[in-house]
């Protein structure tokens, strides 16, 4: 059976808007802070994001600086095994990425924007520094 104009208006009535409720603007004194904390997290995908979004340039440097040059021979300097190993690289970083944003975000809710953009900051520079002084033959730190 059809339902009548009547059932299907209240069976639809969860779908109505509430009025505007002038109470929700309790908080005006947290604009500023606001305002700071979305300026921190444009700044840190700035400045952090472009290790995975940027990887091309990446891999071109890393090609050039002579990482993983050993595995192939002279004559070829851009082997399977190299391009597969620098692949690995993204892959590896990528899905890290992917998989780490439920748990950060977990941590964000119980540590707050701030202290999680500091902590990211401070891991991601680590990780930067980790990949400068690494070397192929001795400190690999690239995985």
């Amino acid at each position: 059976a059809a339902p009548t104009s009547g059932s299907l208006r209240s069976s639809l009535s969860w779908t109505r808007r509430a009025p505007f409720d002038d109470s929700l603007d309790d908080h005006k004194g947290n604009d500023e802070r606001s305002y700071v904390v979305a300026a921190l997290a444009l700044t840190t995908s700035f400045l952090y994001s472009g290790i995975i979004f940027g990887w091309a340039p990446m891999q071109l440097l890393l090609e050039s600086d002579g990482v993983y040059s050993s595995l192939c021979s002279p004559s070829n300097p851009s082997c399977g095994n190299r391009v597969s190993r620098l692949v690995l690289l993204y892959t590896v970083g990528s899905t890290g990425n992917v998989i780490g944003g439920a748990p950060c975000g977990l941590l964000v809710d119980h540590l707050g924007p701030q202290r999680c953009s500091l902590l990211s900051g401070l891991l991601v520079t680590a990780g930067l520094l980790l990949m400068g002084i690494s070397e192929e033959d001795g400190f690999d730190a690239f995985l």
